[in-house]
């Protein structure tokens, strides 16, 4: 019988490669991955993913008619938002009644 001749050297070359191009690719995906988680954070300080941001809260009470800006009421609003509590709370009630009653009695 003929013994195959085999390439050890091709072999432990390929070997390395292979393990090699998987810690590359956990690499990229693990900066992938912190990169995104650095842009999330970034937004978060900025209030642009923070649904209940003083900014989007403000647009939401400029958009009930019945509250006219620089009222009494409108302005009472701006100060209840300054509460990530209260602005929680303004944007939970959903209904533009129950917003007025909320803000009417704070």
């Amino acid at each position: 019988m003929a013994m195959a001749h085999l390439d050890y050297s091709r072999i432990y070359f390929t070997r390395k490669f292979k393990e090699k191009k998987k810690i590359f690719q956990a690499k990229e995906g693990s900066a992938v991955t912190l990169s995104k988680q650095l842009d999330r954070l970034c937004d978060l300080v900025d209030g642009k993913n923070d649904e209940s941001s003083i900014a989007k809260v403000i647009e939401m009470l400029r958009g009930i008619l019945a509250i006219k800006r620089r009222s009494e009421l409108f302005m009472k609003a701006i100060r209840l938002f300054l509460k990530k509590e209260n602005r929680e709370a303004f944007i939970a009630l959903k209904d533009h009644d129950l917003q007025i009653m909320f803000l009417e009695q704070a």
